[in-house]
């Protein structure tokens, strides 16, 4: 699976999970022939409306030959790894990127008709709907966000 944390003005896009009663980012599974940092692009405007662009290194999408015609293309790096357990036996293993927003209109409601909803750096601390570890994440990857804006200028 892949995730992103899409961030704006120094907050961070969560989405409502039912199924696991938090606020969580958008992602979901890769579909096949797909990249994971493509997957999260998509993932984020079915759940979002947002087009997003992954923030990383300038070399991304610089393509290398080498001797032999192989070809390398750098592809957005992600910001963590992940294990999530989701039962004995059902384990994913979990890419996460941070995202910003190139377009779109942000949706009421999910694809799933879950709640979308903006947090602060305060709000995502003091919040009891999120779990420690999204609430860790989410907090870095408004800190990469700076940072990266902080680089462009």
């Amino acid at each position: 699976v892949s995730t992103v944390y899409i961030v704006r003005d120094g907050k961070v896009l969560l989405v409502w999970n039912k199924n696991v009663g938090s606020f969580i980012p958008t992602g979901g599974h890769i579909e096949e022939n797909e990249l994971p940092c493509e997957s999260v692009v998509r993932e984020a405007k079915e759940e979002s409306g947002f087009d997003i662009e992954i923030i990383g290194d300038s070399e991304v999408g610089k393509e290398v030959i080498s001797k032999t015609g192989a070809k390398r293309v750098f592809l957005p790096q992600n910001f963590m790894i992940g294990l999530d357990v989701i039962k004995p036996g059902h384990h994913h293993i979990n890419l996460t990127y941070v995202g910003k927003i190139t377009g779109g209109k942000e949706l009421e409601n999910s694809d799933e008709g879950d709640a979308l909803k903006w947090f602060s750096l305060d709000e995502l601390m003091s919040s009891e709907e999120i779990f420690e570890n999204i609430k860790k994440e989410a907090k870095e990857a408004i800190r990469l966000m700076n940072k990266y804006l902080d680089n462009k200028k």
